[in-house]
């Protein structure tokens, strides 16, 4: 499904598969095959492809058929989810946390339930990358909630 999208934003930009494939540091045959769906891109390579064509992963995914772009942050995010917001300051300066355990007694002094506690729990375990792969994500469906109200 990726495949169809990643052509048509490629031509739209006026770029050949050789060009894409410099941006993303990866060859041409590569492009080739994600482009004919026989081989789907990291979730690295989904990223910086969204960025690059300024459209939401979801839309390169196929699971909206929007492709604008949320880019900015959304004041007051974290109160939606937590009334407790010093987990986000930890985990947004990366402080050292030497290990899970750390983390574990951090979030049983805040203010979230235990649904909250657990999502934050695999976010922090998560690379650089996935962590902004979620992050798009939770944007783009905070913004189609705020479009249907």
């Amino acid at each position: 499904m990726i495949g169809a999208k990643l052509k048509q934003l490629r031509i739209k930009n006026n770029l050949k598969q050789s060009d894409l494939a410099k941006i993303l540091d990866i060859t041409q045959g590569a492009i080739g095959m994600y482009e004919n769906d026989q081989r789907t891109p990291p979730a690295e390579s989904i990223v910086k492809l969204a960025e690059y064509f300024n459209v939401t992963t979801d839309y390169l995914l196929g699971h909206t058929k929007t492709s604008y772009s949320v880019n900015a942050n959304i004041p007051g995010m974290p109160s939606i989810v937590c009334e407790d917001t010093s987990i986000y300051d930890i985990v947004d300066e990366e402080k050292d946390i030497e290990s899970l355990e750390d983390i574990n007694k951090l979030l049983e002094n805040t203010d979230c339930n235990d649904e909250v506690k657990e999502v934050l729990r695999k976010y922090i375990q998560l690379n650089e990358v996935d962590r902004k792969v979620i992050e798009r994500i939770v944007d783009n469906a905070y913004e189609r909630l705020k479009e249907e109200d």
